[in-house]
């Protein structure tokens, strides 16, 4: 909910990656972080992690993994 947090993700439309504000009431965003001992995952998007929500809802999702060392993961325990 940063003010540089947003310009990182607008920074990713010089590579095809779109961001947008969603104003709906009904919107709720979720995130998921999975810690391996060779990475970490982190899954956000819209949808509960149910067989239903992750392939008959229609949802959007990101899917983000990186080494354990990696700017990433020190990201996720911020």
């Amino acid at each position: 909910n940063s003010p540089s947090a947003f310009k990182e993700l607008k920074a990713l439309e010089k590579i095809g990656i779109s961001s947008r504000i969603h104003s709906s009431k009904a919107f709720h965003a979720k995130g998921y972080i999975f810690r391996r001992p060779d990475r970490s995952v982190a899954l956000f998007g819209s949808a509960n992690l149910t067989e239903s929500a992750l392939v008959a809802n229609l949802a959007w999702h990101i899917k983000v993994s990186g080494s354990p060392e990696s700017n990433l993961s020190r990201q996720l325990d911020e």
